[in-house]
């Protein structure tokens, strides 16, 4: 090769290849990240329309049904329940389905909902100090409170947790924020 023909040196080849290594790193961080927010968003938009579901479930299907889900904190999974007080063979609290949220998804730290005198929990099978219960009923309440999921694999980033909240005086389920 003459010195009017063009080439690349060996240095300048190694120094593309650096900034393309780099480059695609940072890219492949930044896809786990979208992919990990993305599974949580869509656990926060499947939990919410469940149970919506279910409060439209006990307002159609009328007293004395009521229906409900069990969350457990820390766990990946929620039950959804079918209350029926007025049935003569216990128990009265009978689990309809287990619903597996989006890997990587758990109920976080700070769900709470608030209790029922219509309710007794131990006719819901055992249940411990982190499980959480929300009932639907039909004359559209609610046992309200505010539900949490986080993606253990986004902690301690801002945005590692969504709130579902469900009104008691209207049954209303608000979530994804």
């Amino acid at each position: 090769m003459g010195d009017g023909e063009g080439g690349f040196t060996l240095l300048e080849v190694l120094v593309v290849v650096v900034l393309l290594g780099v480059m695609l790193t940072l890219s492949v961080f930044a896809l786990k990240i979208f992919w990990q927010r993305r599974a949580l968003d869509g656990s926060t938009k499947q939990v919410t329309a469940q149970l919506r579901q279910l409060q439209q479930r006990a307002v159609a299907e009328s007293h004395p049904l009521i229906y409900g889900a069990r969350f457990s904190q820390g766990s990946s999974t929620y039950t959804l329940l079918r209350y029926n007080p007025s049935d003569p063979s216990p128990p009265l609290c009978r689990e309809m389905e287990t619903v597996t949220l989006e890997a990587g998804v758990k109920v976080a730290e700070g769900t709470t909902f608030g209790s029922s005198p219509y309710i007794n929990l131990s006719e819901c099978g055992s249940y411990g100090a982190t499980d959480h219960f929300v009932f639907f009923f039909a004359r559209g309440t609610a046992t309200g409170g505010t539900l949490y999921l986080t993606n253990e694999q986004l902690e301690d980033t801002s945005q590692d947790t969504t709130r579902i909240s469900v009104t008691n005086l209207t049954g209303r389920v608000g979530g994804g924020y």
